[in-house]
């Protein structure tokens, strides 16, 4: 004696079967091309937190750089130590 399952299995025609199939195909593809896209958009997101950090960066380091007061083959004068402690 068979089940209903069964029983409902044995009722579907191949061309049934065929497009359950073909729609469960179509389905993993969707899911597939789904998570592609957000892994791309994670990447742009780290991407893009990358380039603000960079920046961040060189705003940080622009701060503590020193500017000259001269440009690189100007003469300069350095005068000599005229304290005698040996400490200063």
């Amino acid at each position: 004696m068979l089940s209903g399952w069964q029983e409902d299995n044995n009722n579907i025609s191949a061309t049934e079967i065929e497009v359950l199939q073909e729609n469960q195909e179509n389905n993993q593809v969707a899911i597939y091309q789904h998570h592609v896209m957000q892994v791309e958009k994670v990447r742009r997101e780290i991407a893009e937190n990358d380039k603000t950090y960079k920046k961040k960066l060189v705003i940080h380091g622009s701060i503590h750089r020193r500017k000259l007061a001269f440009a690189p083959g100007d003469k300069v004068l350095v005068a000599p130590d005229h304290d005698i402690n040996q400490k200063t």
